[in-house]
């Protein structure tokens, strides 16, 4: 929520009546990527009787190997690289039992059953876009970087929903987007 609420707390966006209509009128979070998660559950080729049983964890592990690991999980996915050696995995809450295993690490189970930031709620782009299509209020003097294509944004309304969903259906690489921050 990083980057989407920059964009209101600058002035970007400032209808937040609307915003907070939009998402709380929206089957987003409350179908499709929270509650029984129908973007994972199609994702997964799931029966309509099956659950997503979904599980979210902080590793300390060097993320190249978390990667590896992950690799061989096919309903685990890396959501956020923290610190090289600081990696969040959620997914299948199985296969996320066998990844830390795998790792012997030390891991701290994330208490939020929220899938994002993975391809399996991919489907759900398009009502990413539609949460976060708002008009631009304003263009401050600063340049917006997402994590969406890990450069700097356009404040174009279109552009901005766009780079809002894709970096919601995607993983978010902290130390990616400071570095290129940080070389411009």
């Amino acid at each position: 929520m990083g980057e989407v609420s920059i964009l209101w707390a600058t002035g970007v966006w400032r209808d937040a009546d609307a915003g907070s209509l939009t998402l709380h009128t929206s089957s987003l979070f409350r179908e499709k990527i929270s509650g029984p998660k129908l973007a994972v559950k199609a994702h997964w080729h799931l029966a309509p009787d099956e659950s997503v049983d979904w599980a979210t964890y902080l590793l300390k592990s060097k993320v190249d190997r978390v990667r590896e690991v992950v690799a061989e999980e096919a309903r685990v996915y890396i959501t956020f690289v923290n610190l090289d050696n600081e990696v969040v995995i959620a997914g299948d809450a199985a296969g996320c039992q066998r990844v830390i295993e795998r790792l012997d690490c030390h891991a701290l189970p994330v208490p939020a059953s929220v899938a994002i930031h993975n391809a399996a709620i991919q489907a759900a782009h398009d009502d990413f876009v539609a949460l976060y299509t708002h008009p631009v209020a304003a263009k401050p003097d600063m340049t917006f970087y997402s994590a969406a294509t890990y450069a700097p944004i356009r404040l174009e309304e279109r552009a901005l929903a766009e780079a809002m969903a894709t970096m919601c259906c995607q993983p978010v690489d902290f130390p990616q987007l400071v570095a290129r921050a940080y070389d411009d």
